[in-house]
């Protein structure tokens, strides 16, 4: 005895009434006053610094994440609970608004924190002991 299984296929139909085509603005200083500049040569300039600026920020970035993960790799201690803790919920709660934000109920939500919880208690024990390591390196250095 053979048995079949049918599947349920949806049909959906398009119809397509118009292609319009894409009309890109004249890059001139018309297009440039709408930026608050005067000129196209002024928004140029004001687009590069930007992006430049922007990956100067990401190349900081990127070096401070490598020197904390170097010193907290050499420097293993144990960190008090209730800092952790705290930490944990600081982070939950800017991960279940962020979730919100995008639509998720508070159900789903909880459930996605429930889901992530090791590992943002991970997390939390890493920025635990950077906070406490660059802390301990600016007293020693004498930084503000």
């Amino acid at each position: 005895m053979w048995t079949w299984k049918i599947r349920c296929i949806k049909l959906i139909y398009i119809f397509l009434h118009e292609i319009k085509k894409v009309q890109l603005p004249e890059l001139d200083d018309e297009f440039a006053k709408r930026f608050q500049v005067e000129t196209i040569k002024e928004f140029r300039e004001k687009v590069e610094k930007s992006l430049s600026d922007e990956k100067k920020a990401e190349a900081q970035g990127k070096t401070r994440d490598s020197l904390i993960k170097g010193l907290l790799g050499e420097h293993k201690f144990e960190v008090p609970g209730a800092l952790v803790d705290a930490e944990v919920k600081t982070m939950a709660d800017d991960y279940a608004n962020r979730l919100k934000r995008q639509g998720f109920t508070e159900k789903m939500a909880e459930t996605e924190l429930s889901r992530r919880y090791e590992e943002l208690k991970t997390a939390a024990v890493d920025r635990v002991k950077a906070f406490l390591l660059l802390e301990k390196i600016a007293d020693e250095h004498k930084l503000d």
